[in-house]
């Protein structure tokens, strides 16, 4: 009996508190167009902050297809690979959202912010060289577009 109990109390604390596995997310990101899912995970360390002007940031990418070998993951805000959807979030290094960028269907949308902003729900850690967490917008509505999205995602940071 007590070996049962120990081999549960092992598996229970073997199990991470987010379950997606490495360089994959789990969610959607929704549009006026419709919704794709977001599939794929890529971070970034030493990314440009340009609140601070340093290379400070991290940056997460969701994509809904994989990125192809040798994307420079520093140049994707505004230039996606043709045929790829997704959302960029670069955080400051309390992992707090400081810019957002979501490549949909009908086109970009950048936030326009650099600095911290609360639209975009961020909880992740970092660990021996990895990142996981959440990312999530409930709603952003502007005259060209509406969007929210919702991701668990974990990645390793390049």
């Amino acid at each position: 009996m007590r070996r049962l109990a120990v081999c549960l109390l092992a598996l229970v604390l073997a199990i991470p508190a987010f379950a997606v596995d490495p360089e994959r997310a789990d969610g959607s990101l929704t549009t006026g167009a419709g919704t794709v899912q977001l599939a794929y995970a890529y971070a970034m360390d030493r990314a440009h902050n340009d609140f601070s002007n340093r290379k400070d940031a991290l940056k997460i990418v969701l994509t809904d297809k994989p990125l192809a070998a040798g994307t420079k993951i520093a140049d994707l805000d505004y230039n996606f690979p043709d045929g790829i959807q997704g959302v960029v979030v670069c955080l400051d290094k309390n992992l707090q959202p400081m810019h957002l960028v979501v490549q949909h269907q009908q086109g970009v949308y950048d936030a326009g912010w650099v600095e911290l902003n609360h639209d975009v729900r961020v909880h992740a850690k970092r660990t021996n060289g990895s990142v996981e967490g959440r990312l999530t917008v409930k709603h952003v509505e502007t005259p060209s577009v509406t969007f929210s999205f919702d991701a668990e995602f974990a990645a390793q940071v390049q």
